[in-house]
C-alpha cells in the first residue's frame, strides 16, 4: 500500500535527529564553527517542524493558533540569539538590546501556555485568549520595563566599565511570572481532564519539562553560564527554556490533555468499514483492515478485478475510445472480473455479484473522468463507461452499493451493505400494509359505530317528538273516529288540520334544537304564521307582528312559547273569531296573544315549574270581551 507522507516513526526519527545534531553543533569548539548561530539555526528548523506538525494535528482553532504562536516566539528567541552573537563587541547598545529581547519571549511563552490551557475543553467560539486579553496588558508593561532597563536599571544593574551585571528586584518578578503561568497551565489542564486514564499519565509531559527546568536551575546556579565537559558547553539557556515548553506541550498532546487528531489512521484501519482512500489518480493510499482482507482473498475488492478495472478505465490517446466493440469489451472485462472475484474457492460470495462487481469496476473510470475534466475535456468526450460510472456511483444495485466522495488530497471509496436496510424496509413495508389493513377495518368500524349512534340519536329524537305531540295525535284520532256530517264535520276537519300543523312544526323545531341551543325568532314566526294560514280557512281573523326576526333565543324557550300558543288556540277553538300575536326580542323575549273571547283560556300557573326553570313568566287578563296573555322570558341563561 502506497504512502504519500512520512510515517509516525519516521517523523519521530527526524525530530530526534535534528535535536541530536543541534546539541552536537552547540558543543563544538568556537574555533571550528560559530556555535550559537549553527545550533540556533538547527533549533529554529526543529521548532518550525514541530509547529508544522501542530498545524496538522490540532483541530481546535484557538488551541492551534496559540501553540503556533508559542512556536513563533521560540523561533524569534533563537533568532535574537543569533543576531546578538553576530554583533561586534564594541556595539554595546545593540548587544544590550538584543539581550533584553530574550525576556519578551521568556514572559510571553508562559502566558501563551496558560491561555492554551484556558482554551482546552471549550468550544472554538469561546476563545479564552479573547476573554482574557487583559493578561496581555501586564505582559506589555513587563516588556516595556525590560526594554527600558538602560534608563532605570530595575531589571539588571550593569557596570559599564567591567561589563558585569547583577539582578535587580524586577528580574525576580519576571521569574515569578514565568514559573506561575508554567505551573498554572499544566495544573489547569489536569483539572479540566475528565479521564482518569489520562490523569494517571501526568508524568509523560511533567517529567521531561521538570528535567529541562532543572537544567535551567543548574545554569543559574553556575552564575548564568553553561556547564562544561572537557571545555565544551553542554547547553545554553534558550535551548532548555524552549525544550521545557515543547516537551510540556507535546507530552500533553500525546496523553490527551490537549485534544488532537492523532491515531485516526489506526482507527480507520481497525474499523469495520469496508473502504479505501485513493489519491486523485485513483491509486490506493490507505485501506481498512476489512478491505485489505478481501483484497488479499481476491474477493469483492479482488486483485484480478482491480486489474481489469484499470484496463477498462485506461485512456487510449487524447481522442478517447470511439469504437463500439472496445466499449463492449470493457464492460465484458469488468463483468468477468466480478464473477471471478465472487466465486473463486467459494470465498466471500456476494449476492448479485455481477452487478455489484460491475459497480466496483467503475471507480477507476471515475478517477479517469475526473482527470479528464480537470484537463478541460468537453462533456461530449466522456465515454459511455464514464457516464455509466457517474450514474452508478450514487445509486448502485444489488445488495451492496459503492459510494465515492472527494476528500482533501484524493477520494474515499467505500462499500455499503444494503441487506440490513432492505430487510428493515421490507419489514416496514409489511408492517405498513398490515397497519393499513387494520386502519381500514378500524375506519369501517368507526363508520358503522357512527352510523349506529346516529340512528340511535335519531330514534331517541323521534321518540321525544312522538311523546311531545302524543296528545294532539290522540285528538286527531278522536276527530276521525266520530261519525259526524255537515257543518260539524267541517269544523272538526279544520281543527284536525290545525293539530297536524302543530305536530309538523313542533317536530321541526325539535330537530332544529338538536343542531343548536339557540334558534332565530324567525323560526317561531314561521310556525305561528303557518297555523294562522289554516285558521284563515275557518274564517278566523289573524294578525302576526314580529319586531326582530333575526334575534335568537334559547331553543327550549321557543318550544315552550309555541306550546303555549297552541294550547291557547285549542282551548278557545269553539268561540275563536280573531287572534293576534306580537313577538318582541329586545333585552327580554315577549310574546303577547290576544283572543276574542270572554273566557280565561290559560291560567297564569300554566307549566309553572318549567317556566321557573327557563326564567319565564305568564300574565293573563280579560278586558272588553278579549283574552290577553303576555309571555316574558330571558333570551339566554347567561
Amino acid at each position: 500500500m502506497k504512502k504519500n507522507s512520512l510515517s509516525h516513526k519516521d517523523r519521530i526519527g527526524v525530530f530526534v535527529g535534528l535535536f541530536v545534531l543541534a546539541v552536537i553543533v552547540g558543543m563544538l569548539p568556537t574555533d571550528q564553527i560559530h556555535i550559537c548561530n549553527g545550533s540556533g539555526i538547527l533549533y529554529i528548523v526543529l521548532i518550525i517542524a514541530w509547529s508544522t506538525s501542530v498545524q496538522s494535528r490540532i483541530m481546535h482553532k484557538g488551541i492551534r493558533r496559540l501553540l503556533i504562536f508559542a512556536g513563533v516566539q521560540m523561533g524569534l528567541l533563537f533568532l535574537s540569539r543569533c543576531v546578538r552573537y553576530s554583533l561586534m563587541p564594541e556595539e554595546v547598545r545593540l548587544l544590550e538590546w538584543s539581550w533584553y529581547f530574550y525576556y519578551l519571549f521568556f514572559t510571553g511563552i508562559p502566558l501563551t501556555a496558560f491561555l492554551t490551557a484556558l482554551c482546552v475543553g471549550k468550544e472554538e467560539k469561546e476563545s479564552a485568549s479573547m476573554k482574557h486579553h487583559w493578561l496581555w496588558k501586564p505582559e506589555a508593561v513587563m516588556c516595556l520595563v525590560v526594554l527600558t532597563n538602560g534608563i532605570h536599571g530595575q531589571v539588571f544593574v550593569i557596570d559599564r566599565v567591567s561589563g558585569d551585571y547583577r539582578y535587580n528586584w524586577f528580574y525576580y518578578v519576571i521569574v515569578a511570572w514565568g514559573l506561575f503561568f508554567t505551573f498554572a497551565s499544566f495544573t489547569l489542564m489536569m483539572v479540566k481532564c475528565r479521564f482518569s486514564t489520562v490523569r494517571k499519565r501526568w508524568y509523560v509531559p511533567a517529567l521531561p519539562a521538570v528535567f529541562f527546568a532543572s537544567l535551567m536551575v543548574i545554569y543559574y546556579a553556575k552564575g548564568g553560564s553553561s556547564p562544561q565537559i572537557a571545555g565544551m558547553n553542554l547547553y545554553l539557556l534558550q535551548e532548555v527554556f524552549c525544550l521545557t515548553f515543547i516537551t510540556l506541550f507535546e507530552g500533553s498532546i500525546r496523553i490527551g490533555l490537549i485534544p488532537s487528531n492523532r491515531g485516526y489512521d489506526e482507527l480507520f484501519r481497525l474499523s469495520h468499514v469496508d473502504a479505501v482512500i485513493t489519491d486523485p489518480k485513483g491509486e490506493w493510499v490507505f485501506g481498512s483492515r476489512l478491505y485489505e482482507k478481501e483484497r488479499s482473498q481476491d474477493c469483492f475488492w479482488g486483485k484480478e478485478n482491480d486489474r481489469m478495472i484499470k484496463q477498462s478505465g485506461r485512456k487510449k490517446g487524447n481522442t478517447g475510445r470511439e469504437e463500439t466493440g472496445e466499449k463492449e469489451a470493457d464492460r465484458d472485462a469488468v463483468r468477468t472480473a466480478g464473477e471471478k472475484s465472487g466465486t473463486e474457492d467459494g470465498k466471500c460470495c456476494v449476492p448479485e455479484r455481477t452487478k455489484i462487481e460491475e459497480l466496483h469496476g467503475l471507480r477507476e473510470v471515475l478517477s479517469q473522468a475526473e482527470i479528464k475534466k480537470q484537463n478541460g475535456a468537453e462533456p461530449g468526450e466522456e465515454s459511455e463507461m464514464e457516464n455509466l460510472a457517474r450514474e452508478k456511483e450514487i445509486f448502485g444495485e444489488g445488495d451492496y452499493r459503492i459510494r465515492k466522495e472527494a476528500i482533501s488530497g484524493g477520494f474515499i471509496i467505500w462499500r455499503e451493505d444494503m441487506r440490513g436496510i432492505r430487510s428493515l424496509n421490507e419489514k416496514i413495508r409489511l408492517a405498513t400494509e398490515q397497519l393499513e389493513e387494520e386502519n381500514d377495518l378500524i375506519e369501517q368500524e368507526n363508520k358503522i359505530r357512527a352510523e349506529r349512534e346516529g340512528y340511535e340519536a335519531k330514534n331517541r329524537l323521534y321518540d321525544r317528538i312522538a311523546q311531545a305531540v302524543h296528545p294532539q295525535v290522540e285528538k286527531i284520532d278522536e276527530i276521525f273516529a266520530k261519525e259526524t256530517q255537515g257543518e260539524n264535520f267541517r269544523k272538526d276537519l279544520q281543527k284536525a288540520v290545525l293539530l297536524g300543523t302543530y305536530i309538523k312544526r313542533r317536530g321541526n323545531l325539535m330537530l332544529l334544537s338538536r343542531q343548536s341551543d339557540y334558534l332565530p325568532v324567525a323560526e317561531l314566526c314561521m310556525s305561528i304564521s303557518e297555523s294562522f294560514e289554516h285558521l284563515s280557512l275557518s274564517d278566523v281573523f289573524t294578525n302576526l307582528t314580529c319586531e326582530d326576526r333575526n334575534g335568537v333565543i334559547r331553543a327550549e324557550l321557543m318550544l315552550l312559547a309555541f306550546d303555549l300558543f297552541e294550547e291557547v288556540l285549542e282551548n278557545g277553538w269553539e268561540e275563536l273569531n280573531a287572534v293576534a300575536v306580537t313577538l318582541r326580542r329586545e333585552e327580554l323575549f315577549d310574546m303577547e296573544i290576544a283572543v276574542s273571547t270572554e273566557r280565561l283560556l290559560i291560567p297564569d300557573t300554566w307549566r309553572e315549574e318549567e317556566c321557573k326553570n327557563y326564567q319565564a313568566s305568564i300574565a293573563v287578563r280579560n278586558e272588553d270581551e278579549t283574552f290577553y296573555l303576555k309571555f316574558t322570558a330571558r333570551c339566554s341563561l347567561s
